[in-house]
C-alpha cells in the first residue's frame, strides 16, 4: 500500500511543478511581449523618421562598441570600443557603403592597448578617445 500511495504523491508533485514551470514561461513571454509593444508605442516618433545606415562591424566577433562620430570632411563614420575578450581598443572607419576597416590601437611601446576606449570625436583631422582610465587618448590624423 505505502509504495503506491508514494508514487501517487510524486505523480501530483511532477504535475505540479510541470504546471507552474509552464506557468512561469507564460507569465515571462508575456512580459516581454508587453514591453516590445510598449517600446514600439513609446518611440514610434524614432521608428517613423530612422533608417538603417550600416551595421556596425565587429559585434559577432565580441567587439563593444562604446562611441560614434561621423566625420564629415572624409564622409565616413568612426566606431570606438574594445573587445570583450581581452580589453583590446578598437577602431572602426566605416565608409558610406558600408565597407570597413579594422583599426587596432597600439601604445607607445607597440603593444595592443588595453582599455575600455569609450567616446571618440574628431576636431581638427585629430581622433580624441576616451579611456576608462580618466585619461584622453590622441590618436594620429584621420
Amino acid at each position: 500500500m505505502k509504495t503506491k500511495r508514494i508514487n501517487v504523491n510524486l505523480k501530483k508533485v511532477a504535475k505540479w511543478a510541470l504546471i507552474s514551470l509552464a506557468s512561469m514561461i507564460i507569465l515571462f513571454a508575456m512580459t516581454v511581449m508587453v514591453f516590445l509593444i510598449h517600446a514600439r508605442i513609446a518611440y514610434q516618433g524614432f521608428y517613423d523618421t530612422a533608417f538603417r545606415q550600416f551595421r556596425v562591424p565587429g559585434i559577432s566577433s565580441g567587439f563593444v562598441p562604446q562611441g560614434l562620430v561621423y566625420y564629415e570632411m572624409k564622409d565616413i563614420f568612426l566606431i570606438s570600443g574594445y573587445t570583450n575578450k581581452n580589453n583590446y581598443a578598437i577602431l572602426f572607419i566605416v565608409e558610406p557603403d558600408g565597407g570597413y576597416r579594422k583599426i587596432s590601437i597600439v601604445g607607445n611601446d607597440g603593444e595592443s592597448f588595453v582599455n575600455h576606449a569609450g567616446g571618440i570625436s574628431i576636431w581638427g583631422g585629430f581622433i580624441f578617445l576616451a579611456g576608462c582610465d580618466g585619461k584622453c587618448y590622441v590618436l594620429n590624423r584621420v
